[in-house]
């Protein structure tokens, strides 16, 4: 009953979560979550009006009517098996796989409508950051905003308002991929999810450590965006070749460095 929760609950929050920060997921896949997720809400409430069993069968034999083939007998019985412990767990088993499929299936179609929301929260974010540190502010939670000019409070507030929305994005979309299976956990896919480092390599990109913040990814010159299975690969595919190049050219400057110096020691 355990993961049953989580998937009602991490869909719930996703559709929830889509509609506060105006993510336009597709109105088909969003009907079939909402249909599949209230299905298996209502699994052990479900009930088939009629009357019951015994009384169908027997209405039918003294009326003259095809037991086997009456209306009312076939819907009495379809209506105690789903009120029965085995119907109910039948039924709550078929919800939870359709929404197992919908949900690997459609990963990226998920997660693509948060991104203009994101970006934007993110764009957000990235013009206070940029107000806050000419300041010389350090963090959103600087007490020196507190007492700074006009200009700057107001951008205090609107990087606050920005963080908020990202990290509710960020929920929602973590729990899909952790529900899923699909959340890299690995210390660059963390990273990667969240950030768009552009052409940096790996070890670059991992100085941010894992407990990075918005504030730290801007004052790197990155950018925060949400990226979806397909394309935090090739975030990560782009960061290790950058690190291959930058390997080989770390050992190229070491191998004349060192020829450089025996010629000077033979000389």
């Amino acid at each position: 009953m355990s993961n049953l929760r989580m998937i009602q609950t991490t869909v719930r929050n996703v559709l929830k979560t889509a509609d506060a920060h105006h993510a336009k997921i597709d109105p088909k896949l969003r009907a079939s979550l909402e249909t599949a997720t209230a299905v298996l809400s209502d699994a052990d409430t479900i009930t088939i009006d009629g009357p019951d069993l015994g009384t169908a069968i027997t209405d039918a034999l003294l009326d003259g009517r095809d037991v086997a083939s009456d209306p009312a007998v076939i819907r009495a019985i379809v209506g105690s098996h789903i009120t029965s412990p085995a119907g109910t767990s039948a039924v709550r088993d078929g919800a939870t796989a359709r929404l197992w499929t919908l949900l690997r299936d459609n990963l990226d179609n998920l997660i693509t409508p948060f991104q203009p929301p994101l970006e934007k929260a993110a764009d957000t974010f990235t013009q206070a950051h940029a107000i806050l540190s000419a300041h010389n502010i350090r963090s959103i939670t600087d007490p020196a905003i507190a007492t700074a000019p006009l200009t700057v409070a107001e951008a205090g507030i609107d990087a606050r308002k920005a963080q908020a929305d990202i990290s509710a994005i960020r929920s929602a979309v973590d729990g899909l991929l952790t529900l899923t299976g699909r959340a890299d956990s690995s210390p660059l896919g963390h990273l990667t999810r969240w950030v768009d480092a552009g052409n940096a390599s790996a070890s670059q990109i991992l100085e941010l450590g894992r407990s990075v913040t918005e504030w730290d990814v801007i004052a790197a010159g990155y950018r925060i965006s949400v990226a979806t299975p397909t394309e935090s690969a090739e975030r990560i595919q782009r960061a290790n070749s950058a690190q291959e190049v930058a390997n080989r050219e770390a050992s190229r400057d070491h191998t004349q460095e060192a020829r450089a110096h025996a010629y000077r020691a033979s000389n």
